[in-house]
């Protein structure tokens, strides 16, 4: 295999261009690793045929310098270019999330370059053609990127501004994964009734190819609707369509404008339809039909990749838990690290078992648990950098409910992944999960599968890999913070506690089993913060007599029969104590671990045995 990039060269300048801020030097094994990430970087640029490349995802460490890396590689890169006649030139895309870290990317590389070999290339910041010609690597976001594909896709040309994508393609790097190239279109049912309604007014030999398949499309959707199917395949033979040409035929929804009836509004859902592209596709992919709260919504998805592109090489910590690469696994290689670079052994995860943790927990069961957090760190007297992580739409209640001190940093779930802005933070506090729709894992499956007919089954792991993914964002979120920093030599980091909420039973079981293996040395402890007041607070009597009983004792184990025999418990009261005893996620023991009191339990059915010991 020809190294474009000669790795003695990278290696030398990618030690002598380590920031110069970083406490320690880079280690041995974060070399290897980055000789190993410019090694597959060779290996894809070698690959000639796009049809026989493969996604190379490399899921290295957070922390072990992949973006410094890769900014060397792309230097060294244009260094060799400067050897070879234009014809022989290989240029090279990166693709990053925000613009901001675009500019940060094509700075690093001219500097490493001693020269500007690389321009960063954006809505509101591109260059001509012409000078893209002149350099060798063009910096983009994700977006960005997604955008080009998909005009690509449905127009077989490029604009001027997006040819990039192929005259630079030698080389496209993702920095983290590149979920833009993931995309959902739907559209509401009665919006195409609606639509097919309004035909029936058109002239019908002028536009009958239009109405005709207007009508075939509503009617294949409500036949399917009645049989209650999930999953269509447009292109079987049970269920035909005639070609689509109904948006590309500009003409019919122009003649729908024009119509008397046409009620407010319309026209502008049709022409965000339009430009969607979401019609054009449903006959040459599947769709499903999903019930939703406004009724039932057709729905497609694609991973946009271009057949003719060489597939990227993908940087992302996580990748090894990322659920498109798994359902996609005959076209993606997954790179095992030839080193291990990083230990967290100086990191804590704080755990509270509870439920009610997704987006759609009530506002009720979310500002109690932020009145818990808040009381928890309240006898805090330090002002430790604190990063809570929520959801978009509950962030202006964390913000509320924690007075917005010194401090205190706030980040969503969705928009966190790659950002550096949280360095300094050696306390992050998790307050919900980024769990997603139960339809979004299976558009996930089918548009990585492409299902060859209706009767296509979803595999039995599904939900394991939605967890997976769950794991992952975690374990973005928690590397957020400055455990994301080298600080010894064994790939350590300074000191940083992790408190989050997950769920109790096996799947917070398994939650916290993927992360422990993403952070090798990760310590994992109880968090205790107890419900007693509001969602969940302790009403039943004898809970709270058995809380009064403990406190006055101060010492020493006791059965929950001999409290109960002196209280004078019934036995169904008594029952009742077991039961809350036996929940993780129940206010009763939460109270009593608070305490310091540990329940135990001893034996099973008639035969169990709870005591209440101190210390």
């Amino acid at each position: 295999m020809k190294n474009y990039v000669r790795l003695n060269a990278f290696e030398r300048t990618a030690r002598a261009t380590y920031p110069a801020c970083a406490p320690c030097g880079p280690s041995d094994n974060q070399v290897k690793l980055w000789v190993q990430q410019a090694s597959i970087c060779n290996q894809q640029l070698a690959t000639d045929q796009a049809k026989h490349s493969r996604f190379q995802v490399i899921p290295h460490k957070t922390g072990i310098g992949k973006t410094h890396a890769l900014s060397v590689y792309a230097a060294e890169l244009a260094c060799t270019n400067h050897t070879l006649d234009m014809e022989n030139r290989k240029r090279m895309v990166i693709a990053v999330r925000e613009k901001t870290q675009a500019d940060e990317m094509v700075d690093r590389i001219n500097i490493a370059a001693g020269e500007n070999v690389a321009s960063s290339h954006y809505t509101g910041h591109h260059i001509e053609r012409g000078e893209q010609q002149k350099l060798d690597i063009l910096v983009v976001t994700h977006e960005g990127i997604a955008s080009a594909i998909a005009s690509l896709e449905v127009d077989e040309v490029l604009q001027p501004h997006q040819s990039y994508l192929i005259s630079h393609s030698d080389l496209i790097v993702f920095d983290e994964a590149p979920e833009a190239l993931f995309r959902v279109q739907q559209i509401p049912l009665n919006y195409l009734r609606h639509l097919k309604a309004l035909s029936s007014l058109l002239d019908q030999h002028e536009h009958r190819e239009a109405i005709h398949y207007v009508e075939k499309l509503v009617d294949t959707f409500e036949n399917s609707k009645r049989k209650n199917e999930e999953l269509l395949w447009t292109s079987d033979a049970d269920c035909p369509l005639p070609p689509l040409s109904l948006l590309k035929a500009t003409h019919f929804l122009e003649a729908i404008k024009q119509l008397a009836r046409l009620p407010g509004g319309l026209i502008e859902r049709a022409r965000e339809q339009a430009n969607s592209h979401l019609l054009t596709s449903v006959g040459e992919r599947w769709v499903t039909l999903r019930n939703d709260k406004g009724g039932i919504v057709v729905e497609t998805a694609q991973f946009m990749w271009p057949q003719h592109l060489n597939k990227p090489v993908v940087l992302d910590a996580t990748g090894d838990l990322w659920q498109t690469w798994r359902h996609m696994s005959s076209q993606v290689n997954i790179a095992t690290p030839v080193a291990e670079a990083r230990s967290y052994h100086n990191v804590t995860l704080h755990v509270q078992r509870e439920k009610g943790l997704g987006k759609s927990c009530t506002k009720q069961q979310f500002e109690n648990r932020l009145a818990r957090i808040k009381e928890y760190f309240a006898n805090s007297a330090d002002h430790t950098e604190t990063l809570f992580v929520s959801h978009k739409d509950r962030l202006d209640l964390a913000k509320k409910q924690m007075k917005r001190k010194k401090g205190h940093h706030y980040a969503y779930w969705f928009a966190i992944d790659g950002k550096n802005h949280w360095v300094n933070c050696t306390r992050v506090v998790i307050t919900s999960l980024p769990y997603t729709p139960p339809h979004a894992a299976k558009l996930k499956y089918w548009a990585a599968t492409l299902p060859k007919s209706i009767k296509d089954e979803l595999p039995n792991d599904l939900r394991e890999h939605e967890f997976s993914e769950i794991a992952g964002r975690l374990v973005q979120a928690i590397n957020r913070s400055a455990c994301r920093s080298i600080s010894d030599e064994v790939g350590g980091c300074q000191e940083t506690d992790i408190y989050t909420f997950l769920p109790a039973g096996l799947d917070g079981d398994r939650l916290i089993d993927l992360i422990k293996k993403q952070m090798p040395g990760i310590q994992v402890k109880d968090w205790i913060i107890p419900d007693t007041n509001g969602y969940g607070r302790i009403k039943s009597v004898q809970q709270k007599n058995l809380i009064d009983f403990m406190k006055c004792k101060k010492s020493g184990s006791y059965t929950t029969r001999e409290i109960g025999d002196f209280l004078g418990w019934t036995k169904s009261q008594l029952g009742e104590v077991h039961r809350a005893l036996s929940s993780p996620t129940h206010c009763l023991p939460q109270a009593l671990k608070a305490l310091g009191v540990s329940p135990s339990q001893s034996g099973r059915g008639r035969s169990s045995r709870w005591t209440l010991s101190w210390g």
